[in-house]
């Protein structure tokens, strides 16, 4: 007879697992790489009292829950995030587990144990502990969910602005897998007319506040530096960051060493030459393209994505409508977007995460969906590795090896 404990286990032994596996990462990580850092933690500190603009969005709630908050409190604030948002993760993954059949369920254990692995998908964000990352996939993995039921679907949208206000870069970052899957829906099922209403005020409202901060976003903060550390120093002793006080601003800069060679706001473009907005966006671009700086991610990035065009093209080929074929290919390219990052930004990891992160998740969907033409795919991929497991176990290794390598 089996304990209570052993009944426990077998009722949620898929979640436990799968927590336990992302647990030890981050645990791992945590101790490796320590707190949040005083550049994250001025989110924490930052709320409408300074201004209408994006990224202030957790530091206000932050203000309802301790309108003076140590560097202590944020840590463990954001580890608390962290954990609960690894609970959800597991819960999730191991519903769609009970839900697949015993035929199709090898080939989504592999998929999971991918996902587990390597830094770009769950480990970033302890990796990068308190960064508003983790917010923005929040946002986007409660959007997905909504958007599987025609009953909550209509809360996307919504769901998309509040990513946008979490931090712009949801926009470019978790926003296309939202859009992909409902693109995706909508090509599935019945009810086009509430489908496509969704997917077009999601994508209308979520161009619309993106675009919206980047033009005025020095204009809805109209304040100095010395005004804004006078504001936080009131709530906290913490050290503020000029950087930071800059990305909330919009400020697109070029950094050589530890100096501001250039710095603008976008929304101050107008009032720059054409000849000064180039020469600061080239200056910035340069950098940020550097080989030293971008080309280890890149290299990996290219042969992830190598092995998603091979599955997506699959899935393409076994589709049998041309319609359902056009979803195939929006996933397939739907990794293209981390390329924005590597022109416009340093920050190469972030953007091939979300890109990784995503297409786990259209997999996912897949599972839940029960795709035909995807689910045929992964037949074919364990006909082809069912005498190959060695070059399969080989692959692995060197993803989650290399992964971890890049990012750190």
């Amino acid at each position: 007879m089996k304990t209570k404990a052993a009944k426990l286990f077998s009722c949620c032994k898929y979640e436990l697992i799968i927590f336990a596996v992302l647990l030890i990462q981050a645990v791992s990580n945590l101790f490796t790489f320590g707190g949040v850092g005083e550049y994250t933690s001025i989110y924490y500190l930052s709320d409408y009292s300074i201004g209408i603009n994006t990224r202030l969005l957790v530091g206000s709630i932050v203000g309802l829950i301790n309108d003076s908050p140590t560097i202590e409190w944020i840590t463990g604030f954001a580890i608390v995030v962290l954990v609960l948002t690894l609970l959800a993760v597991a819960f999730l993954t191991g519903k769609v587990i009970r839900n697949t059949d015993d035929e199709m369920r090898p080939q989504l254990y592999v998929i999971i144990a991918f996902m587990l692995s390597g830094s770009f998908t769950f480990s970033f964000f302890s990796i990068f502990l308190g960064s508003l990352d983790i917010y923005t996939f929040i946002v986007a993995m409660i959007a997905v969910v909504c958007s599987l039921s025609k009953k909550t679907r209509w809360l996307v949208p919504i769901l998309c602005v509040v990513g946008v206000l979490t931090h712009n870069i949801f926009a470019v970052s978790y926003f296309p897998m939202v859009f992909l899957v409902l693109f995706y829906l909508l090509l599935k099922e019945d009810s086009k007319v509430y489908s496509a209403a969704v997917l077009v005020v999601s994508l209308v409202a979520t161009v619309a506040i993106t675009v919206n901060f980047m033009l005025y976003a020095g204009k809805n903060m109209n304040i100095s530096f010395e005004e804004f550390c006078k504001i936080i120093n009131e709530k906290s002793s913490i050290k503020i960051d000029e950087y930071g006080f800059y990305g909330i601003g919009f400020h697109l800069f070029s950094i050589v060493g530890d100096d501001v060679v250039e710095g603008f706001t976008i929304g101050e473009q107008f009032n720059l030459t054409l000849v000064e907005l180039i020469k600061g966006l080239v200056q910035y671009i340069s950098y940020s393209m550097s080989l030293e700086n971008a080309l280890p991610i890149l290299v990996v990035y290219v042969l992830i994505y190598g092995a998603l065009i091979f599955i997506w093209a699959k899935c393409a080929k076994n589709s049998e409508t041309k319609m359902k074929k056009l979803s195939y290919i929006a996933f397939m390219l739907a990794p293209l977007t981390a390329l924005i990052g590597f022109v416009v930004t340093t920050d190469y990891v972030r953007w091939v995460q979300a890109a990784v992160l995503s297409q786990f998740a259209f997999a996912l969907v897949m599972y839940i969906k029960k795709d035909e033409a995807f689910f045929k795919t992964m037949q074919q991929m364990r006909e082809y590795f069912g005498n190959k497991k060695l070059i399969l176990v080989v692959i692995y290794i060197i993803y989650a090896f290399t992964t971890k390598r890049t990012i750190v």
